[in-house]
Formats: structure tokens, sequence, C-alpha cells
């Protein structure tokens, strides 16, 4: 049997392994935190941190924060598609994230970002496992 030439083909959909969906929960929710964080403490609360709240140094500190915090958040789609492209920037992001956490940590004595740096460890974790990697082909 023949089938139209207007019927569009097939194409068997598979499932995203469990890492994956881990990953996509625990993004959304430091995407959710992360937004209202840089936008109350970057340009309205602070305590006494250079750059004085407000000043075009904290915007764009803020802004920035944003851009990289939506980019990783927009990014879910093509991980959840098992597109290798959205992969390497959730990593890359995971791995600023760590970076960062690990300055505010250790430099500034931020206790309070060790569950961002535990919750960024996960996720980079969950981005290496075989699964994810099977899973975006990398």
């Amino acid at each position: 049997m023949t089938r139209p030439a207007t019927t569009p083909p097939t194409v068997a959909r598979r499932r995203p392994p469990v890492p994956v969906v881990v990953v996509a929960v625990i993004v959304v929710v430091l995407t959710g935190f992360g937004c209202f964080g840089l936008v109350y403490f970057g340009l309205f609360v602070s305590p006494d941190v250079n750059p004085a709240v407000g000043s075009p140094a904290a915007v764009a500190f803020a802004a920035v924060g944003l851009v990289l915090t939506i980019t990783a958040a927009a990014s879910l789609p093509g991980l959840w598609r098992g597109r290798r492209g959205a992969w390497h920037v959730l990593t890359c992001l995971v791995t600023a994230q760590l970076y960062f956490g690990s300055y505010k940590l250790l430099v500034e004595g931020e206790t309070d970002s060790a569950i961002f740096m535990v919750a960024n460890l996960v996720v980079g974790v969950l981005l290496l496992l075989p699964a994810t990697r099977r899973h975006v082909s990398a």
C-alpha cells in the first residue's frame, strides 16, 4: 500500500532518558531562582558590595547573568530532543556557573551559594552520564 504524497513520513520518537528529565527540572528551578536573584540583588537590594546596587556595572552584571541563565533554559528543548549543540551549551554554562559559585564561596565567603554549587554539580554529573551522552550522541 502506498501513501499519498501529502502525508508526512512518520518519525519514531524516543523518550529522553531519566537524567535528561532531571536536568530539565533542576535547570528550570535554577533559572527561576537565578533570574529573581540577579534582578533583586543586582538592581534593588544588596549588602555592601562593589559594584553598588543600580550602578552601570551592576546593571551590566545583571544583564549578562540574565542572558546566560535564560540561555540555559532555552537550550532545554534541544537537549530534550537529543541535540548535541544544546548539550554543549548546557555543559559550558554549568561549568561557568560552577566557576562563579566557587568564586562566591571561596573568595567572597558567601556560604549560601553552596546550595547552587551542589545543584550545578549534580546537573554537570547528569550531563556527563553515559545515558545522556548516548541521547545526544556526544
